[in-house]
């Protein structure tokens, strides 16, 4: 086992902090890492470690855009339209549910056969990069069919649920128009449009790299500290709130629940809903 991708501290920061030189204790140490970042991450709002995204945003009419993981460190594509990438249909009139949706991963289709036995195909942004790509997988995947409109990175598509493909075929579609004027508020994630684009497009589209390639001191020793705390914490009854011995007395934080010295370490970087 080794800690995730983006995980906000390395095992070698946590040993060192421990004064733990030996492998004895590696794979906890690495779970309450992981946990640590879980933690942050979700008391932040944000995914914190520099990685790519892939956001729909709808701008309703308003110029600014705030992207969910500041700060931003490059820009690939801002873009609006409805242009076809691709159409999906069901080809077995026995099946009594045909139901398709896109998310920010995967196109999933799920087949209700006449047994009543469900079948769901996930096809992975990971694995089938392009439209035409998918198209071919689909084509290859009993009960479905697929055209190719135009072609595009899969991660383009628009975010569809539930769409019925017994009542009728899917179209699939990717904002074409990336020629939208656009000022960046890298700190801060603030993309700015200009012109009249935002007003007459609810959906706007955004590729981009965020979080930090280096992770602020605050955020790197409030990751530190809860590790540690889960580490130490594994032999203790978790229902334990407190102990003294002698004029000694010691308290506890309840399970994944932050501290002061934490929450003040992480509170710059909360990201507002």
């Amino acid at each position: 086992m080794a800690v995730d991708t983006y995980a906000l501290i390395t095992l070698a920061q946590l040993k060192t902090e421990l004064g733990i030189t030996a492998s004895t204790y590696d794979a906890l140490l690495e779970d309450s890492i992981d946990r640590a970042t879980g933690v942050i991450e979700s008391y932040t709002r944000r995914l914190l470690k520099s990685r790519r995204f892939y956001e729909w945003h709808n701008a309703g009419g308003q110029p600014t855009i705030p992207v969910r993981n500041n700060p931003i460190t490059a820009t690939y594509y801002i873009a609006y339209g409805n242009r076809l990438a691709l159409t999906v249909s069901s080809t077995t009139s026995t099946d009594l549910a045909v139901v398709l949706s896109v998310d920010e991963l995967s196109l999933k289709i799920t087949r209700r056969t006449s047994a009543g036995t469900d079948t769901t195909s996930t096809f992975a942004w990971s694995s089938y990069d392009t439209a035409s790509d998918l198209v071919t997988v689909i084509n290859a995947t009993s009960g479905l069919s697929a055209v190719l409109g135009t072609d595009c990175p899969s991660r383009w598509l628009r975010r569809v649920g539930g769409r019925d493909l017994k009542r009728s075929s899917v179209l699939l579609e990717y904002p074409d128009l990336g020629d939208l004027d656009a000022e960046i508020d890298h700190t801060r994630g603030l993309i700015y449009l200009r012109g009249d684009a935002p007003k007459k497009n609810a959906g706007i589209f955004i590729e981009y790299d965020g979080g930090y390639s280096t992770i602020p001191y605050d955020i790197e020793r409030a990751a530190i500290l809860l590790a540690t705390r889960y580490f130490t914490a594994r032999n203790r009854d978790t229902a334990l709130g407190s102990q003294s011995i002698g004029d000694y007395s010691e308290s506890y934080v309840s399970g994944d629940a932050l501290d002061l010295e934490v929450r003040t370490l992480l509170s710059p970087y909360r990201r507002l809903r």
